[in-house]
């Protein structure tokens, strides 16, 4: 609702009271006047009230979904779905300090899409927002429920893996990589989707930055080693 349009519902609900005097003045005027007047207005202050009540209620409720819609969408990218970069670090950060608090292990699994940049270049940027799409579907669908999937780049995704070690989330990592590539082969996609991709495990009193900088480096070993495959952190978790 507009202010004016407010303002007018406002003006034509101020109109009752006068209007309603006339009417009862014209039709019941005597000795029944006070009686009909204070009917009229028991009825007609219960019905306006109850009528600007329900408008701000239901305005309430619209502004909360806005504000809902608006909080989702903040904290998601708006192709994939996933979590975005921002989100990304905020849950990174609050995962580190629970494992150092706890003392259970959490890992970081970063991949890249292989040859994205061919895929832009020789097919199209809709063809290369169909393929972020299809692997951020299917990291959504592998991941477990409190893991977090992000895309924080381009074609730069992440995975945040609470309660798995080095292992258990190198393993993960391989589960995943198998199905993008599976993946990649079904629908309209007209290239072959396959994803490199670096893990670590966060060591005691671990800092977001040196655990992505393992992750990362693991992700370029991956990289420079043929693609499509996954590589661990060979600092073991050592913190920098």
């Amino acid at each position: 609702m507009t202010p004016l349009r407010g303002a007018l519902w406002g003006a034509i609900l101020a109109q009752g009271a006068p209007l309603g005097w006339f009417v009862i003045d014209t039709l019941f005027g005597g000795a029944n006047l006070r009686v009909v007047t204070l009917l009229y207005l028991e009825i007609a202050t219960t019905a306006v009230l109850s009528f600007v009540g329900w408008l701000l209620f239901r305005r309430g409720q619209e502004l909360e979904e806005l504000n809902e819609r608006l909080a989702v969408l903040a904290r998601h990218d708006p192709l994939t779905s996933l979590a975005n970069a921002g989100a990304f670090h905020e849950e990174l950060e609050r995962e580190l300090a629970r494992a150092d608090r706890t003392g259970q292990p959490l890992s970081l699994v970063l991949l890249d899409l292989d040859f994205f940049k061919k895929v832009n270049d020789q097919h199209g940027h809709l063809t290369g927002d169909q393929v972020l799409r299809r692997v951020g579907m299917i990291l959504e669908r592998e991941i477990r429920t409190g893991d977090l999937a992000a895309r924080y780049g381009g074609e730069e995704l992440a995975l945040i893996l609470p309660g798995n070690n080095l292992e258990q989330a190198a393993q993960a990592a391989e589960r995943v990589r198998r199905a993008i590539e599976e993946g990649g082969k079904q629908g309209e996609i007209p290239v072959p989707i396959t994803a490199s991709f670096g893990v670590a495990q966060a060591a005691p009193a671990d800092s977001l930055l040196g655990l992505f900088a393992r992750a990362d480096r693991a992700l370029y070993r991956a990289k420079a080693e043929g693609r499509n495959r996954v590589c661990r952190d060979q600092e073991r978790g050592t913190a920098p």
